[in-house]
């Protein structure tokens, strides 16, 4: 479960700028519509008029990462830092796993953007995730396993 602290120190600024510079790998790593767009009109972070635009576009052929970006803009206008727990949610994580290298651009920053937060998980996510991994790949090829740490909640340094 992802959660972000209120820390004061990460200003509003600062995670504005970093959701900006990063909406691109965002929206790539969205390969698929569902759940994207309805976890955020269920939170109400879109409207009803958005979401069924975006459908609407997708259903046109435009492709999916188009469409994620669009959304991600106009998310921009609008962003809170709790749109953060909802981009990198546990069903975000599993269904657009791409999104895992993202939420390491968040934990570490890049080279142009850092960002002063670590990632801490909670080991019933990463129980989770691992078995779903490992059922993946065990019943593709029978021997490949996947064990790694992924961090999920903001925190100071």
């Amino acid at each position: 479960m992802f959660s972000i602290g209120q820390n004061k120190k990460i200003s509003h600024e600062a995670l504005l700028n970093h959701f900006k510079e990063n909406k691109v790998e965002i929206a790539n790593a969205i390969t698929k519509p569902f759940p994207f767009l309805e976890s955020l009109r269920d939170r109400s972070f879109i409207t009803e008029d958005i979401y069924n635009k975006s459908q609407e576009a997708h259903r046109n052929l435009i492709p999916v990462e188009k469409v994620a970006y669009d959304v991600l803009c106009c998310l921009e206008k609008t962003f809170d830092r709790s749109l953060l727990q909802v981009l990198f949610s546990r069903v975000h994580l599993k269904e657009y796993p791409a999104l895992i290298h993202v939420l390491g651009i968040f934990k570490n920053g890049n080279q142009y953007s850092p960002l002063p937060f670590r990632v801490q998980v909670y080991s019933s996510f990463i129980h989770s995730l691992i078995c779903w991994f490992n059922r993946h790949f065990l019943q593709s090829n029978g021997f490949f396993k996947i064990y790694f740490f992924i961090g999920v909640q903001f925190a100071n340094i």
